[in-house]
């Protein structure tokens, strides 16, 4: 074949080359849109990787499902047929074998075997493209079996990732040439078929590379806004702004009989003297491990854990009943009582307390301003009557201290 009539071929794959490209990046849409809002209910790290390498294994499969034909090569060509190796920057060793696997065992049912390809030419992929007997010509070693090949190659690439001192784009450039020259020892292909082979394989390859980092990238720059939005920077803890909206939320979810809801307000008593006696840098450090006994004692799924404003804190708690919120307060003012803070500082052996207010929703709170009201009015309390403890604003319940 003429190089003039391989280009008018090579040409002509382009539409199909785009259709390929652009229902890869639609099913990289879903899923990772899927992934993303799923993510943070997902607590288990290995559970997180397992997820990723189904995702990379099911565009894998449909990149195995629609090949693009080349003229003069013994086999079709793949776009994405290397997803396991991207699959191992996002899902780890884990992702990237889960991924391998489903790819494997997809081909496995049209794969010939060594004895067959030597008694058949012509071996029908599952994708439907013909592979010659040139595809599974041994080349010497473990590395004639397309199967240990594979598995080998992982094993390569896991380690790659984890100890070459290299960019992940960079790495898995290197592995895809790798796997473009096995290719191109495994297949027998002439070195100008090779070259447009790794050329399309490559170039698509990476677009898909760019697509996935860009996603994971605008997600990751989403995430540290809404921090930024939400969260305290000092603390963690959730900021003012966020208080007003979960409460309302929360609020409404309450006044439609949907859930329990308490509100919590403590204040650090005495806050003002270690700012005055020690510094605003140990004042910082008893917030911050404040706020850490607090999210320790209300540690529910629900639980929101807020800094209103100076040494004031709140928690909307949601989803429980009086007995277990009037628990978890104790226990947090306990907490309190044995912490010693500051404990860093050899100089210092901070013991504090803290004053409690609670408000329990009940129906003749009109909006959520009223609840905060009540409880605020309740830590006045506790704090009129000596600090140190925990004062409720239903007159049913008794003051703890």
């Amino acid at each position: 074949m003429t190089y003039k009539t391989l280009f008018y071929e090579v040409k002509n794959l382009f539409p199909a080359l785009f259709q390929q490209i652009s229902l890869n990046f639609m099913t990289m849409f879903i899923l990772f849109q899927l992934y993303f809002h799923y993510k943070e209910r997902i607590t288990s790290k290995l559970l997180r990787q397992i997820i990723i390498g189904i995702g990379f294994g099911i565009i894998q499969y449909i990149c195995l499902r629609f090949p693009l034909t080349l003229p003069d090569s013994s086999m079709p060509i793949f776009i994405g047929s290397n997803i396991f190796i991207l699959a191992a920057v996002y899902g780890g060793p884990v992702g990237m074998f889960i991924a391998l696997m489903i790819g494997q065992i997809i081909m496995k049912p049209g794969r010939p075997s060594q004895d067959q390809a030597a008694n058949d030419p012509n071996m029908i992929m599952p994708s439907g493209g013909p592979v010659e007997i040139s595809s599974f010509q041994s080349i010497g070693g473990m590395l004639a079996d397309p199967d240990l090949f594979i598995i080998l190659f992982g094993i390569v690439a896991v380690l790659a990732f984890r100890f070459l001192p290299l960019k992940n784009w960079q790495i898995w450039l290197c592995l895809n040439i790798l796997f473009q020259i096995k290719l191109y020892l495994m297949l027998g292909d002439t070195l100008t078929t090779s070259l447009i082979r790794c050329s399309i394989e490559i170039i698509s390859g990476a677009l898909i590379y760019y697509y996935v980092d860009y996603m994971h990238r605008a997600y990751q720059s989403k995430k540290q806004l809404e921090q930024l939005a939400t969260k305290d920077s000092l603390t963690g803890a959730y900021n003012a702004g966020y208080y007003a909206m979960a409460s309302e939320r929360l609020f409404a979810e309450a006044k439609r009989g949907k859930s329990n809801f308490a509100l919590l307000i403590m204040d650090v008593d005495h806050f003002k003297h270690i700012n005055d006696t020690y510094g605003h840098p140990v004042g910082d450090q008893v917030l911050k491990e404040m706020a850490g006994l607090l999210k320790n004692a209300f540690s529910g799924r629900h639980d929101i854990v807020c800094r209103n404003g100076g040494e004031e804190f709140s928690v909307l708690i949601p989803h429980r009943d009086a007995t277990e919120v009037t628990r978890a307060a104790e226990q947090f003012q306990e907490n309190v009582r044995s912490h010693v803070f500051a404990a860093d500082r050899e100089d210092l052996s901070l013991r504090l307390t803290v004053s409690v207010g609670i408000c329990f929703y009940s129906k003749d709170c009109t909006t959520h301003q009223d609840i905060y009201e009540r409880a605020d009015r309740a830590l006045y309390q506790a704090k009129h009557n000596g600090r140190n403890q925990i004062c409720y604003a239903d007159s049913h319940l008794a003051i703890s201290s």
